[in-house]
């Protein structure tokens, strides 16, 4: 097999056949995932086999914000008197059984590992 670079996902995108190892994950990739990223509220990251462009792995990032007061000291410090905290929620959609496929050259910036 070999897989296209990693690219936002595009509406024609089918993630169907993407079953997440968690099922609150899957959901979101199947029914909020285009709107998301339509809004852009979220960024989708895909990969896709080169052959027939199934999604094999995909990524999701956010903006969030944290309250103050659940974050460390370390954290904290600097960071002046707000009661919320800018952060970047990540996360790994997990593909149910797969074999571990590394991509790109682990010493590049970008590496998409599925597991």
């Amino acid at each position: 097999m070999s897989y296209n670079r990693p690219r936002l996902l595009e509406r024609d995108d089918s993630v169907k056949q993407f079953v997440c190892r968690s099922q609150a994950q899957t959901n979101w990739l199947l029914h909020a995932a285009h709107n998301a990223a339509a809004a852009n509220t979220s960024k989708v990251f895909v990969v896709t086999d080169k052959s027939d462009g199934t999604v094999v792995a995909c990524c999701g990032w956010c903006m969030t914000a944290v309250p103050v007061e659940t974050v460390t000291d370390r954290w904290r410090a600097g960071t002046g008197r707000y009661p919320l905290l800018p952060a970047a929620l990540l996360t790994r959609f997990q593909p149910a059984p797969c074999a571990l496929l590394r991509l790109f050259d682990p010493k590049k910036s970008f590496v998409a590992v599925a597991s």
